[in-house]
Parts: C-alpha cells; sequence; structure tokens
C-alpha cells in the first residue's frame, strides 16, 4: 500500500472553467429541447471541435493504447467516445434540472446481491465503477427500488477541481445527484475522520454506503491491471472489513439510451489483512468491464502500464 493525497482543490480557476461555463447554455437548451435520441449528433458536432492534444490527453491516449493493445487511431477512436461520453453526461444532468426531467430506461441486475447483504441486517459498501454517464444513473436506480444510500464524495467531483469550479459549476451536478441519495458526504484533507465515522455509523446500522472506485485517497494500493497495475483506495475495503459490512462492486452499461446497473457478487473480504486481497479481486473484474466499454472508464489517469 503507499500513501498519497490529491489536493482538494487545483487552484483558483483554469481556462477549461471558461469553455464550461461558456458551453453549458448551449447544451441546456439542447437538452430542454430536443429528445434524447437526437442528442448524439449534437454531441458528436461539439466534441468533433477539440483542440490539438495536450500533455494529459496525449498520457491517456498512450495509456489506452499501451492497455489495450491498440493502435494509434484505434487509441484515438476510444478518447472521442471518452469525450463524447462527458458531455452526453452533461447533457443528462442539464435535462434532469430542467422541469420536465429526465426519465431514462433503467434496469437494475444483481439486486438480489444488495438483498441478500442486507438481510442480516449488516450493512454494504457498494463500489462503484468511475464511468462517465454512471454516477446519476447508479444513484436514480437505487433511489428508484427504494434504496437509501449514503454516498461519499469530494468538493471537486462535477464539473472542475479548481475553486471557482467547485463554487460555481459543481453544484450543477452536485445538487442533482443529491435528490437520490440520503446523504452526500464530502470528504476533504480536513475531514476525513469525520466523513468516514459518518460513513461507518450508517454501515453499523445496516445501511448502505457507495463510494466511487478512484485513487483519490490517503491511503491506496496498487493492483495488477491489464499489462500493467492501478492504483484503487483502500477505503471501501478497509471500510466493510471494519464494520462487517458486504462488499459489493457495482458497474453500469448502456445500449443506446437504455442502462444497466448491474449489482455484483460480493468480494471475499477475510478482515482487515484481506483488504489488498479484496482489492485486487476488484481489479479483476473492473479489468473485465473496461476492455468492453474502455470509453466509459474515467480511471485511465490512475493506470500505469507495464514496462
Amino acid at each position: 500500500m503507499s500513501d498519497g493525497q490529491r489536493p482538494d482543490s487545483t487552484g483558483p480557476i483554469a481556462p477549461s472553467d471558461l469553455v464550461v461555463a461558456a458551453t453549458l447554455p448551449l447544451l441546456a437548451i439542447v437538452a430542454r429541447v430536443l429528445p434524447e435520441s437526437r442528442w448524439r449528433p449534437v454531441v458528436s458536432f461539439l466534441a468533433s471541435w477539440k483542440p490539438l492534444l495536450g500533455e494529459t490527453q496525449r498520457s491517456q491516449l498512450d495509456r489506452i493504447a499501451r492497455g489495450l493493445g491498440l493502435e494509434t487511431e484505434a487509441a484515438r477512436r476510444v478518447l472521442d467516445g471518452f469525450r463524447l461520453a462527458h458531455l452526453e453526461e452533461r447533457l443528462q444532468v442539464l435535462k434532469e434540472r430542467s422541469s420536465s426531467g429526465w426519465h431514462p430506461s433503467i434496469e437494475v441486475e444483481g439486486e438480489e446481491h444488495l438483498r441478500d447483504a442486507r438481510a442480516p441486517g449488516r450493512g454494504a459498501v457498494l463500489w462503484v465503477v468511475n464511468a462517465a454517464i454512471a454516477g446519476l444513473v447508479v444513484k436514480k436506480a437505487l433511489h428508484a427500488r427504494g434504496y437509501s444510500v449514503h454516498h461519499l464524495s469530494r468538493p471537486s467531483h462535477g464539473l472542475s477541481s479548481t475553486r471557482f469550479g467547485i463554487r460555481w459549476l459543481n453544484p450543477m451536478r452536485t445538487r442533482v445527484e443529491e435528490r437520490y441519495v440520503a446523504e452526500r458526504v464530502v470528504i476533504t484533507e480536513a475531514s476525513t475522520v469525520p466523513a468516514m465515522r459518518r460513513l461507518r455509523s450508517a454501515l453499523e446500522r445496516g445501511e448502505t454506503v457507495s463510494i466511487t472506485a478512484g485513487d483519490w485517497a490517503r491511503r491506496t494500493h496498487w493492483a495488477p491491471f491489464l499489462d500493467g497495475r492501478v492504483r484503487l483506495a483502500t477505503g471501501p475495503a478497509a471500510l466493510a472489513a471494519s464494520t462487517g459490512a458486504t462488499l459489493l462492486p457495482v458497474s453500469m452499461t448502456r445500449d443506446q439510451h437504455r442502462f444497466t446497473v448491474t449489482i455484483e457478487e460480493a468480494l471475499p473480504l477475510a478482515g482487515e489483512a484481506g483488504v489488498p486481497a479484496a482489492i485486487e479481486a476488484y481489479a479483476r473484474r473492473l479489468e473485465a468491464w473496461v476492455r468492453v466499454h474502455p470509453e466509459l472508464w474515467n480511471g485511465w489517469s490512475s493506470y500505469e502500464p507495464g514496462a
């Protein structure tokens, strides 16, 4: 395991904040006026307006190519799909904010795994794939089925990690998602202990906690992944181990405008000593999902290709 923590914000403001702020009104009109079946041509057009790849995008392109064994052009198509998915996600959020709301078709598979986990009165930790579009879809799906979920989040969740973005842009998304959770527990460098206490208390009451799989944490673990390794926060597995909660991976797939949220079988977790093994077991399941849906995965920056 290793120690490390990303800052709660990356600076006062970034050029990308201005781009987002300028395009949101246009996307809001598209979301309200056009049916969802007409969104794809619009976002495809907007996604084609991209500058030359910056250092971050070039690094991501290289990781995609090496991780999936793709030629550069094929990897670029995956990267283009990644941009497209994020624009679609913004349209979904903006549609949800409108008076008519967003009402997608969402199926839930494997719900019995969550029911079984909660049956003895114990809590459940949902380890949710870090995917474009998944955030709102998973929350809506669980809420529609009557689950009250306590979701762990960060100030940078949404559209930006700058202080300007956290203050003015991110609430456009977080306020929508908060409709579908019991509470949004925000964790920062200064509030790690109180936030984890709140989640632990919920699990000890037999409730459900959801945490997105990522590497934003003080403690992380490198797990074998594709041809290299991926860094994942130890928190979800450690929290489940220390409370006796069941650890359930959650993924999302889509077919056109229909979505499927899958609650997978519980990960084996032999106490706190079994946390690294549980993380590596999760990474194997994540790898299978990423190979099919590489354009949806937000975690390419946490992946380190092999030599």
